[in-house]
């Protein structure tokens, strides 16, 4: 069995929007994703705007507080 050395992380009581929306807005400019091989760079303030958008999407379509949705998405360059 694998035990972390590391301590447990505490995990906020909060969706995850809500908590990457907060951090968008403490920390701006500042890298939330790096992808290695290009080095490409999305800040939290880039990555917020298109979690706005997928969420209003869900909303449009339907899905409600609680709803479970699930998505497949190969991890390939773009």
């Amino acid at each position: 069995m694998f035990k972390n050395r590391h301590p447990d992380l505490e995990t906020p009581d909060s969706d995850l929007r809500s908590v990457i929306l907060t951090l968008a807005e403490e920390l701006g400019g500042k890298p939330a994703l790096i992808d290695s091989p290009t080095e490409r760079t999305l800040s939290y303030t880039q990555l917020s705007q298109p979690i706005q958008h997928f969420a209003a999407g869900l909303n449009q379509r339907g899905f409600k507080k609680d709803d479970v949705f699930a998505t497949f998405i190969p991890n390939v360059p773009a």
